[in-house]
Parts: C-alpha cells; structure tokens; sequence
C-alpha cells in the first residue's frame, strides 16, 4: 500500500484531510463533486461512492470516470454534506483500492475575494500548489497559460508553490541521484494575506 497522503475535500471552503491508498482531491460546486486523482484511475465501483445530508444517502443523477478524476452529479438544490468512498470504490490503474473513507463537508458563504495570477511562463508546464497557512487549498495544472484566477478564496494567509512540470506527467519529480537526474525546479512565494475590502 502507499503511505497516507495529504487531501484536500472541499464545498466551497477546504478541508485538509488524509485517506489511503489513492491521492485524492475533491471539490464540490454547481451540483458536481469532483475527485481528482494524482494516479490514474482504472475503475470505480458507484455503489461505493456515496454523498451524505446528515445519513441519508443523496440520490446522484450520474457517477463517471476519467483517467484523473471522478465525477459524481447530483441535484442542484442538495447540499451534501458528507462524502464516504467504502473500501475498494475506486481503483488506480497499479491496482491499489482505497480503504474504507468518510468525511465531513463543511458550507462557508462564498466570498469577493479573487486571486489573480501572471506567470511568466516559458514552454514548460507547471502545477501551482496554493497554501492557506501549512495546509494545501488548490492545486491546479498551469498547460500553455499566463493567466490564472482562483475565485471566492476565503479570508486568510496563503502563500503559492508553483513546481516546473518538465516531464508533464503533473506530480512534481524528485529526480534520480544515481542516474544524474535533478528534481524539477520548485519556485516558492512569501506569504501574503486575502482580505474582503
């Protein structure tokens, strides 16, 4: 099995969360959950995918699957607020299943706070890994962009860590001492403060 990994669950605000073995994110909006996947995805089980109000289970319109994510659909006027993947859901392509996995979803107002990027960026890629205090908010893959806007960010210290993806296999490489291979170049921002004026 892998080792236990840092999450990230969100309903417009995040919660950092672990769960083993598959690195997972999950982001709810306009009636989608969204769990992404840094391994690629080999299968799903939808009945072991279940969105919670309270304990009762929320009827989905649609539970589907790409290489790096899972999408879950489900009614616009219910608000989940609990997520829960049994064991063995879902599968990377290795193999590896997840194992038994509940977590609660917590509501915040959604705020004016934008957070606009420019990067100057050449003909690499890049994953951008947004930090509010220790704990990961966003990541997001930068493919041929300048130009990024993270909407509705919650007031707080953040600070950003954007990884040069010279390999595009969007995880950062630690690189091979033996076979003389450098880790990809990581960039790091001071901290700064998101305020509503």
């Amino acid at each position: 099995t892998i080792d236990t990994n840092q999450f990230l669950f969100t309903y417009v605000n995040p919660l950092s969360q672990y769960i083993k073995p598959i690195r997972l994110i999950a982001l709810n909006s306009n009636g989608l959950t969204i769990i992404k996947s840094n391994y690629r995805i080999k299968g799903i089980d939808k009945n072991k995918i279940l969105l919670l109000i309270d304990s009762n289970v929320v009827s989905v319109t649609d539970i589907y699957h790409n290489d790096y994510q899972v999408i879950i659909k489900h009614p616009l006027n219910l608000i989940p607020n609990k997520i829960e993947i049994q064991e063995s859901g879902i599968t990377d392509v290795i193999g590896n299943n997840n194992v038994d996995y509940n977590q609660t979803l917590l509501l915040q107002k959604l705020t004016n706070t934008n957070l606009n990027l420019t990067i100057n960026i050449d003909t690499n890629n890049y994953i951008l890994h947004l930090y509010k205090g220790n704990s990961l908010y966003k990541t997001e893959y930068i493919k041929f962009s300048k130009y990024l806007t993270i909407n509705n960010l919650p007031q707080g210290t953040y600070s950003c860590q954007l990884i040069k993806d010279l390999n595009n296999n969007q995880i950062w490489d630690t690189g091979d001492y033996f076979g003389h291979i450098n880790p990809e170049p990581i960039l790091f921002t001071e901290p700064f403060d998101m305020r509503e004026n």
